[in-house]
């Protein structure tokens, strides 16, 4: 299929850079900052473009991925009508594509992209949504042409996806980020914590998570989650966090 990309970010460049190996003949990548269309563009060996008026008319697909805040932005200036639109936004419907063209669809792949980091979406899950025969038939082709792993969902089924990976991903993330810095407060390295965190990860791959809680919440260990209040006072703005935290695992293992 043709495709015209419109973006020009992480997301665009994985699936960019998959959709072209997979078979897809990418012609352009839109985004309104020229040099970064220009950037992914080299890379895909195609057309860009930062005008809205001069993205190539004649594609099969228009591919949306974008920031969730400036997708409703385009779609309310750009019309392709009788041609495939998809967004890959998890917190949008898919409505938001239904002024633009009478096919339109979501393709979501369930991963965190850095497009400077080499990244395999074979076995990278992909949810997809259509509303036509036309529209899911396209959608299932490009998913499967790039994973392993194609699921169907409703749009408000990937929010709830959505917000379930904010927190197995970017909170724990985040979370990593406060060890890090409490770590080099005292002079130690965040790698000391590497052996533990693997070992989390394996439990959970193959276990609930609720039946391999550790930690003194978990234990209604009073006595230290006081000491550990007690050094958070270096760290105002965690110390809360702690606390919530810790009032949340008590909670769940009572």
């Amino acid at each position: 299929m043709k495709i015209v990309l419109i973006g020009s970010g992480n997301v665009a460049t994985h699936l960019g850079k998959a959709f072209s190996i997979s078979g897809h003949d990418i012609l352009q990548v839109f985004s309104n900052t020229e040099v970064n269309a220009k950037a992914l563009a080299t890379i895909l060996k195609c057309e860009f473009t930062n005008d809205m008026d001069k993205i190539i008319p004649n594609a099969d697909v228009y591919f949306i991925a974008l920031k969730d805040d400036a997708i409703e932005g385009f779609t309310n200036k750009f019309r392709c009508l009788g041609k495939v639109i998809i967004h890959t936004s998890a917190s949008l419907p898919m409505d938001v594509l239904k002024k633009t063209s009478n096919d339109y669809g979501v393709l979501y792949p369930l991963q965190t992209f850095n497009k400077m980091m080499k990244l395999d979406l074979t076995n990278i899950p992909i949810f997809i949504e259509a509303n036509n025969d036309k529209s899911k038939k396209v959608v299932t082709l490009l998913a499967m042409g790039i994973s392993n792993q194609v699921i169907e969902l409703t749009s408000d089924q990937r929010l709830t996806l959505h917000i379930a990976a904010v927190f197995a991903n970017n909170f724990t993330n985040h979370l990593y980020k406060i060890a890090d810095d409490i770590l080099y407060a005292s002079g130690l390295e965040f790698d000391i914590l590497k052996p533990l965190i693997k070992e989390t990860v394996d439990k959970v791959m193959s276990n609930k998570p609720a039946n391999v809680q550790t930690g003194p919440a978990s234990r209604q260990d009073d006595k230290t989650i006081k000491k550990h209040l007690e050094l958070l006072k270096n760290f105002p703005s965690y110390k809360p966090i702690y606390e919530l935290l810790s009032e949340s695992i008590e909670k769940q293992s009572k």
